[in-house]
């Protein structure tokens, strides 16, 4: 079991430092909500897709995201639920559309911010934990999304807070891509805290056109699967015929499988389902580059 108020204020301060100042965050977190039966690093997933969608839906114009954790009312079983709310006062969605925002590649947005696979992936790992979603919206007046998950008794005493150790860091220069403009701007402000230089493309052939003139000025590609005009996977293999040695890192959405197999043969150094968490991707990006300096260290001279 888990309590989620360090879950909560994780993402928070992740959230604060990747919005823009014209959105006004609030939280209301009780921390002796009770306990859920829950993985940590897939409740921060999702509750920082949820906040991502607010961010879009609010746009550039000020806006106001609230995050509130407390005790959800007695069902009529007198089960105790923990209640989990990102409410936005963004553009809302249609009444008509309602039922279907946790469909696969169902989405409001334009096409240019994403494939739709965020509120699935939610929905998924929502109900797996035997939760369920009260999504309220009115069109042109925000959105509600509220998660109920059965509170549970701790098997044992257990630390209420998580240990945070210090992140691996560097100063090397990393391109990312992805077509979605708000995962963009979290991933490079993740890898900018961090200590690294970043540059961000929303379009692949971008990308593969600010690679190819510096090949030899980014050290490390983050990049997308599924992208239109150059997927993940095609751009991976363009950017190693110009440079084999450079580390290239998939990311990947909620229900796109890959097996490691593949995606070694398709010249990956890593891969992670995102949204992803600060920890989990300074270790991944900070493994890749010392193993791909490792790599060119070991080639051998020629004769």
């Amino acid at each position: 079991p888990q309590y989620l108020h360090p879950i909560v204020k994780e993402v928070l301060k992740l959230i604060r430092v990747t919005l823009p100042v014209s959105i006004e965050i609030r939280q209301e977190v009780d921390e002796d909500c009770g306990m859920v039966s829950i993985d940590p690093v897939q409740l921060h997933q999702v509750l920082l897709n949820l906040c991502t969608n607010s961010a879009q839906a609010i746009g550039e114009r000020q806006g106001r995201l609230s995050i509130r954790l407390a005790k959800g009312d007695r069902d009529s079983q007198g089960r105790e639920w923990v209640e989990l709310s990102v409410t936005d006062n963004g553009c809302g969605i249609d009444s008509e559309l309602l039922e279907r925002v946790f469909e696969p590649y169902f989405t409001t947005k334009e096409k240019s911010q994403g494939t739709g696979m965020g509120l699935a992936m939610v929905h998924g790992i929502v109900t797996r934990y035997g939760g369920r979603i009260e999504l309220k919206s009115e069109k042109g007046k925000g959105t509600a999304f509220h998660l109920l998950f059965p509170c549970v008794m701790p098997d044992t005493v257990v630390t209420q807070a998580r240990d945070f150790h210090v992140h691996p860091t560097g100063d090397e220069h990393i391109l990312v891509v992805d077509d979605q403009v708000a995962v963009l701007k979290v991933t490079s402000k993740i890898l900018e805290t961090l200590g690294y230089t970043v540059t961000t493309c929303s379009l692949s052939r971008e990308a593969l056109a600010v690679f190819s003139c510096k090949p030899n000025g980014f050290d490390l590609i983050i990049t997308d699967l599924t992208m239109p005009s150059l997927s993940g996977m095609e751009l991976c293999r363009e950017v190693k015929k110009q440079r084999e040695t450079v580390p290239v890192i998939l990311c990947s959405g909620y229900g796109e499988k890959l097996s490691e197999e593949k995606l070694g043969d398709a010249g990956f150094s890593a891969w992670f389902t995102k949204p992803v968490t600060l920890e989990k991707l300074s270790l991944i990006v900070r493994t890749a580059l010392d193993e791909s300096q490792l790599t060119v260290n070991a080639t051998p001279l020629s004769d």
